[in-house]
């Protein structure tokens, strides 16, 4: 309560980019483990207002999802000046190396978090990532539920576009890098 104290008054003394910058957040990115097996189905199950899709997948699902060859589970976690890390998010993608191209079956954040661009840094490095792994496309999906209103927007705001025929989000990292990381996230990819 003390930190979020700190935090609050911080936020309300600055402008929002200084905020975010003094803050000094760290983004890790995982693959999910024996450690955050738990606290990632956790957030499936409970995730509402930031859940690209809302499907729910159970920790069993999760743990398959992440074996198969061409899928990883992501667990984010997040720390700042105020916080200590901890796990705020999960994304699962599935590597389509034939057609050279990665669809991101879920995507979902703590909406504690929402307003740090924790969802830009991710974007960010899965496009990096992406790219280093010769996919040519990133693909996703907006289910539409009656609380996910904060992320329906999500993949428009990323630059990505909507293909009406295939009723997805596409973004084609031939073109450009893809989504610009943001100046104050410092990430760290333990993949």
């Amino acid at each position: 309560y003390v930190n979020k104290r700190k935090l609050e008054k911080s936020r309300m003394s600055m402008s929002a980019d200084d905020f975010l910058t003094n803050l000094q957040p760290v983004l890790y990115i995982a693959q999910l483990s024996n450690t955050n097996t738990s606290r990632a189905s956790q957030l499936v199950a409970k995730t509402n207002q930031f859940n690209t899709t809302a499907t729910r997948y159970t920790k069993t699902e999760l743990e398959k999802i992440n074996k198969s060859e061409h899928s990883d589970v992501y667990v984010l976690g997040l720390e700042d000046r105020f916080t200590d890390r901890e796990d705020i998010g999960v994304a699962v993608i599935h590597w389509n190396e034939p057609s050279k191209s990665a669809t991101i079956k879920i995507l979902l954040l703590s909406c504690r978090i929402l307003g740090r661009g924790v969802e830009t840094g991710f974007l960010a490095w899965l496009c990096y990532y992406a790219k280093q792994q010769k996919i040519q496309l990133l693909t996703g999906s907006i289910v539409e539920t009656e609380r996910n209103t904060p992320v329906r927007k999500l993949y428009k705001i990323h630059g990505f576009l909507f293909d009406n025929n295939k009723k997805k989000w596409i973004l084609d990292l031939t073109k450009d890098d893809g989504v610009k990381m943001p100046s104050w996230i410092n990430v760290r990819a333990l993949v």
